[in-house]
């Protein structure tokens, strides 16, 4: 019976815990001060990298979180070892346009917090996770710019 007890409380604590790893992280208190864009996106910067920036046209490779703000439910991540890879400024199915926009002007090793109104986001259609109208949280890292042309 103590047994049972004693692995009862041991799930309970292991899953408080892995629930708590996915809930969106609090601000650090070093990061920079919000900024809102005309589009309704914000941004914080947690770290301002030193490498190449993201301009329009060039090929980004960034690792990421994404969270449902509301319910703070993990939606999808890639981490560095396999980043999205896609070219900034340019419409493309598999990225919603908060994240087109929120990476533009970050450095290679920046670090960023994007809080993407739903019209940016998934919109009033949502997805199987993502509920209609949903303002969704990113972490995101911009591991990579390819040179133009590339």
């Amino acid at each position: 019976m103590r047994r049972a007890v004693l692995t009862a409380c041991f799930l309970l604590t292991a899953c408080g815990l892995a629930e708590a790893q996915h809930k969106i992280p609090p601000v650090p208190e070093t990061a920079h001060a919000p900024v809102v864009l005309s589009s309704g996106l914000k941004y914080i910067d947690f770290k301002v990298g030193t490498g190449v920036p993201a301009v329009k046209g060039r090929m980004v490779r960034i690792a990421f979180i994404g969270w449902v703000s509301k319910t703070q439910l993990m939606f999808d991540f890639r981490d560095a070892p396999s980043p999205l890879a896609f070219r900034l400024g340019t419409p493309d199915p598999n990225v919603i346009a908060g994240l087109n926009q929120g990476v533009s002007g970050m450095r290679v090793g920046g670090k960023r917090r994007l809080i993407v109104p739903a019209k940016l986001g998934h919109g009033a259609k949502g997805t199987k996770l993502i509920a209609p109208n949903s303002e969704l949280t990113y972490d995101v890292e911009l591991v990579s710019v390819a040179r133009p042309g590339v």
